[in-house]
């Protein structure tokens, strides 16, 4: 249903990549990506940590509704280059979303439905600065 990666600019480790399959169930991972495509089954080719859970529906219309606000945007513009920053990936019906996650240009949807899937990962997520 859903892909989500949220990754750093700067490295590949620190990767986080996480997928709403139709079994209402959220699959979250940690580790190296091999690059920014989204698209790619393989995103992650080495996971230092993972887990799934499955969400309630509330959580699913919820996230369902988010995605078809971001579709009926129109939201194409493509993201701005930041170094040392966290860059965001959305998959959702074959099209690709991307933005920087702390300077944004995209719709609101696009955010909410970021920070929703990291509050409800089954995993810590650490979307730390660096000096």
């Amino acid at each position: 249903m859903i892909r989500l990666a949220v990754f750093p600019t700067g490295a590949y480790a620190e990767s986080y990549y996480f997928e709403l399959m139709q079994d209402s169930v959220l699959s979250c991972a940690v580790g190296v990506r091999a690059s920014d495509d989204i698209t790619r089954t393989d995103f992650l080719v080495t996971i230092d940590h993972s887990a799934e859970m499955r969400l309630s529906s509330e959580n699913i219309q919820f996230l369902s509704g988010l995605c078809d606000d971001l579709e009926s945007s129109g939201y194409n513009t493509p993201k701005n280059i930041y170094f040392d920053a966290w860059d965001v990936a959305v998959l959702y019906n074959g099209k690709t979303y991307e933005t920087n996650y702390w300077d944004n240009n995209g719709p609101l949807a696009l955010i909410d439905l970021v920070d929703k899937l990291i509050e409800l990962a089954p995993i810590p997520v650490d979307l730390h600065g660096w000096a």
